[in-house]
């Protein structure tokens, strides 16, 4: 793929207004691949103040005959973690830009499977530049968790930014 794309590129040079010329920047055009990129991480955790679902909780009255809950909700455990976050820039025109993004974080506990966390995300984004250190984006994303195969938590996230880079 560099090897063909520095060859349209010498053909742009030599005949740039001509026939091949032109049909050179098509096809350069063509073998451009879209701006990504892809993260990840895996790990092992260890906590030990795991709060269990269903923890017991009672009621304790002390000798001033005030009352306190006492929790007995804590065990130790390990979990293995998983994290991956991917996106692509699907157009760039001019100083308007967008593109996708996708995410994925998940745990698996080694003795209490109960609380196994998985949580996958997708969004999207709208930028443009407003001028050669300045730009703004919006950006959408939604997620959806569960906890042991029930569902826990969805979450929607709007986003508006506006960057500026100072520079010497």
């Amino acid at each position: 793929r560099s090897k063909a794309r520095d060859a349209f590129r010498c053909v742009i040079e030599l005949d740039g207004d001509g026939p091949w010329g032109k049909e050179a920047a098509k096809l350069l055009e063509s073998t451009k691949l879209l701006p990504f990129y892809v993260t990840g991480s895996v790990g092992f955790e260890y906590d030990d103040n795991v709060i269990l679902r269903g923890g017991v909780t009672q009621s304790v009255v002390n000798a001033d005959g005030e009352a306190s809950a006492l929790t007995f909700a804590g065990e130790k455990d390990g979990r293995a973690v998983w994290e991956i976050d991917a996106g692509v820039q699907l157009f760039s025109h001019e100083d308007w830009s967008g593109g996708l993004n996708a995410g994925y974080y998940g745990n698996a506990h080694f003795d209490l499977g109960d609380l196994n966390l998985q949580y996958p995300q997708i969004g999207a984004y709208l930028a443009r530049r407003l001028g050669p250190q300045t730009s703004a984006q919006a950006r959408y994303q939604f997620g959806h968790a569960w906890l042991d195969e029930d569902p826990f938590l969805q979450s929607h996230v709007g986003e508006v930014s506006l960057a500026h880079n100072w520079q010497k």
